[in-house]
């Protein structure tokens, strides 16, 4: 696809009306993280009390959900979440996805609904890893975590009940895209025990914003545009405030994915979501239109008026359903399943 005009980012920016009344209402997740103030002091309080916070996501009938540990080139040892099908007769193809948050917020049960849904409407294993966080563990330590994981349950994948052949997807949301797509590379370079074979990237950043090719400039706006600047929850400020957290390097392509040194060729398959009203909209176009120029098959979904990974804080709005409608269809995509 194109890039998208002038008047059409405009558009795309233009809060989602009920997004707007829910924020308006001030009974919002989209409030958590705040606006202004010392981003030390925000780090230091933040993180406690998302840790105090941390809801407890009922199970459903018909999966089943297990956790195992896997350890990290540093002898930690981290737990791996893991869902499949209670009837599970024959080994499925496998999803890893990893959590967003920035780098220093956020836990692998986060996406239990959705990997829930995936699982029961795919029949697929589903296994999000924990990597350890900022700022008490900054950037790479997070990526380099999330990478021996891979490794991990790559070489164990008929001990979760996955079959690699059937399908070995890698995804994730926000700053779980970012490390999805570096793994995706690094997977390619350095190999695993069976290939990826499609990659999920949603609302995640590829582009270092100070450093953008000179042939994308003019289509690098949502970085700098004061209306998604200005958007909940990925804030002017809270951007800063997980920068500070995680110390992620914009000089590094484990970090911006645009950077990799080995070029953009052979990848598998990738689907992309953006989010029309986030500071992250426009890397998605930049990163496809690379891929695309390297011949990767891709598609991007975008959602007009969505702030940043909305279906998070708000499940019921009727943009979070087409969200999970679209999600479903890109699952089936890339398990190469008719739509």
């Amino acid at each position: 696809m194109g890039f998208p005009s002038s008047q059409e980012l405009k558009d795309l920016a233009q809060i989602d009306p009920e997004i707007n009344a829910m924020v308006n209402s001030g009974n919002s997740m989209a409030s958590f993280l705040p606006k202004e103030g010392d981003p030390e002091e925000v780090l230091r309080t933040l993180i406690p009390m998302m840790k105090a916070n941390k809801p407890v996501i009922p199970s459903v009938p018909g999966i089943e959900e297990s956790e195992a540990v896997y350890e990290t080139r540093d002898g930690a040892s981290l737990k791996l979440c893991i869902y499949k099908p209670e009837d599970l007769s024959e080994d499925a193809p496998l999803l890893v996805w990893y959590h967003g948050g920035g780098g220093c917020i956020g836990f692998p049960e986060m996406n239990k609904p959705l990997l829930q849904q995936l699982v029961l409407q795919h029949g697929l294993v589903a296994i999000a890893p924990e990597y350890r966080l900022g700022p008490e563990f900054k950037f790479p330590v997070g990526i380099k975590d999330s990478w021996d994981a891979l490794k991990h349950i790559a070489s164990h994948a008929s001990e979760f009940g996955a079959d690699l052949h059937k399908g070995f997807l890698l995804g994730g949301e926000s700053n779980g895209g970012v490390t999805a797509a570096a793994l995706a590379l690094l997977a390619r370079d350095e190999g695993l025990a069976s290939p990826l074979t499609g990659v999920f990237l949603s609302a995640a950043s590829f582009v270092p914003p100070h450093d953008v090719p000179e042939k994308y400039k003019d289509h690098y706006v949502s970085r700098f545009d004061p209306t998604c600047l200005n958007a909940p929850p990925l804030n002017e400020f809270s951007k800063k405030v997980m920068d500070i957290g995680y110390a992620g390097d914009y000089t590094s392509p484990l970090f911006r994915a645009i950077l990799w040194p080995t070029g953009h060729k052979d990848l598998p398959r990738t689907y992309f979501q953006s989010c029309g009203l986030d500071i992250n909209r426009d890397d998605s176009f930049i990163y496809q239109d690379i891929l695309n120029e390297n011949a990767v098959e891709t598609k991007l979904d975008v959602y007009p008026g969505g702030v940043h990974c909305f279906w998070l804080m708000f499940p019921q709005i009727g943009l979070s359903k087409k969200w999970r409608q679209d999600t479903n269809d890109a699952i089936s995509c890339l398990l190469q399943r008719s739509v």
